[in-house]
């Protein structure tokens, strides 16, 4: 979807025949906001590896103290910023799902200033304001809603957005594709994404699904 902003609003020769968006985060302030209020999130190292590369990259410069605590803390460098360990392998030395196990209490403060100043950062990365998309491009909306890693609220507020400026062509499917023991909610609903994606592209194409894979 982000490409889809891009060339909208640069690329007016360019044109899509489908877009396919699985569960992608569109809102990041809403997710954010939403994680707080749950207080729990199923890829832990996710959250860790989004709030490092802001506060570096959009240069918060907040101390690592302020946002993050022990053992969390003492590991940063080890845990993730060496590259050397997976994402399921960090999860597993994080070894909870609750946010207060690894975050300050200012950062699960909505109201703090710490918390303020990452929903700001990501407001410059939001999809889900401050641009017009093409009226009549089909696009199609995929989101499980039992998805604790991306919730599904990011592809309402997309959808309701693109709808709002006028886009006329968009077909959501947001459901209960479950979860399992071996796979949390949003990797299940990717299985489900790639099927119909996988569909969508050989019927576009007149060939068999099989001949894709």
């Amino acid at each position: 979807m982000g490409i889809v902003r891009l060339v909208a609003e640069h690329y007016p020769d360019i044109h899509f025949d489908y877009t396919l968006a699985g569960a992608g985060p569109y809102d990041l302030p809403a997710t954010y906001r939403q994680f707080q209020s749950n207080s729990l999130f199923d890829m832990p190292s996710t959250v860790i590896s989004v709030l490092l590369a802001y506060n570096e990259f959009c240069h918060i410069n907040i101390p690592h103290s302020n946002i993050f605590i022990e053992p969390l803390l003492s590991h940063i460098n080890e845990w993730i910023l060496s590259k050397q360990y997976t994402r399921q392998e960090i999860d597993a030395l994080i070894n909870s799902h609750s946010l207060a196990d690894y975050l300050t209490p200012a950062m699960l403060n909505l109201e703090s200033d710490l918390s303020q100043r990452f929903i700001s950062a990501m407001e410059t990365d939001n999809l889900c304001k401050g641009w017009t998309p093409r009226s009549n491009e089909p696009i199609y909306l995929f989101h499980n809603t039992q998805d604790i890693t991306v919730p599904a609220v990011n592809t309402t507020n997309l959808y309701n957005y693109l709808t709002s400026q006028g886009a006329t062509n968009i077909t959501l499917d947001i459901d209960d594709y479950g979860s399992s023991d071996v796979l949390p909610a949003h990797e299940t609903g990717a299985i489900y994404f790639m099927m119909h994606s996988v569909q969508t592209i050989a019927d576009i194409l007149g060939i068999e699904p099989w001949s894709i894979l």
